[in-house]
């Protein structure tokens, strides 16, 4: 059975610009050694929103466990960025 990810996909997508805009700044940073655990956990995040929208579009046997660690991921990176970032 063929599913619709619609939603997910494109949350999934602004996730990933929204972390690759944050990796981007954070090496703008003057201090950028400070902004390391940022940059780290925008990496991670934006590389697992890039493998769940893989996973989605090919309609992986696996894609709820996917899916699940994205959004553990995405969670822990919202909540851990908007605290380092100044």
């Amino acid at each position: 059975m063929q599913m619709s990810y619609e939603e997910c996909i494109k949350a999934c997508q602004e996730s990933l610009e929204a972390c690759n805009n944050c990796f981007q700044a954070c090496l703008g940073e003057d201090h950028v050694q400070m902004m390391v655990d940022c940059i780290k956990l925008d990496r991670e995040c934006a590389d697992i929103c890039s493998y769940a929208v893989q996973a989605m579009t090919r309609n992986s046997p696996f894609v709820q466990e996917i899916c699940t660690l994205c959004a553990k991921i995405c969670e822990d990176c919202a909540r851990r960025v908007c605290k380092t970032r100044p």
